[in-house]
């Protein structure tokens, strides 16, 4: 399990070392988001329970402890304010730039 995990923070953070370098979070922000939830998730239904019993070990805790680094960078890489503002969206390419006009 937590080598899939591994693999799957990788390649994640691959992606927000992207969004970093390239000083767009807007155009990450559903990567940064899926991130932030499924460490969240498994935060809270994985390891809480497991830390509850009192048997987590210490491979765990340094799971544990960047997942919640990385849930609070995520939180505070992500526009939530723009994205759930409701101005209209700008376009994208040039189709929709164009509008109805051919080209």
């Amino acid at each position: 399990m937590f080598g899939i995990t591994g693999g799957a923070d990788l390649s994640v953070g691959i992606c927000c070392i992207l969004a970093l370098a390239l000083k767009a979070p807007l155009k990450f922000s559903p990567v940064l988001f899926f991130q932030m939830t499924y460490k969240l998730l498994w935060s809270i239904f994985v390891i809480l329970p497991i830390m509850l019993k009192g048997e987590l070990q210490g491979y765990g805790w340094f799971f544990f402890i960047s997942y919640l680094t990385f849930i609070v960078g995520d939180y505070i890489a992500i526009p939530f304010s723009y994205i759930f503002s409701s101005h209209e969206a700008e376009p994208i390419g040039e189709e929709e730039a164009l509008g109805d006009q051919k080209i």
